[in-house]
């Protein structure tokens, strides 16, 4: 079940980041960016640091998803 779920997400996802990357010049640096804190907490045995900075990356991309125009 948990796959099927997967499976349904990662196409409109995927065109998502796509379409962010193709809109957005600063996207990719700002994710990247993102990920690494979220590594770096983990690598420094933060675990709530590490939810804080991933809270903050999903809700940036929650923001963005609301506001995009798709067309």
């Amino acid at each position: 079940m948990l796959v099927s779920l997967l499976e349904s997400l990662s196409g409109p996802m995927h065109r998502a980041r796509v379409w962010r990357g193709l809109t957005d010049d600063r996207a990719h640096e700002r994710a990247m960016r993102e990920h690494l804190g979220i590594v770096d907490a983990v690598a420094r045995h933060e675990p709530e640091v590490a939810q804080a900075r991933a809270t903050v990356h999903i809700a940036g991309l929650q923001d963005w998803l609301r506001n995009a125009h798709f067309s």
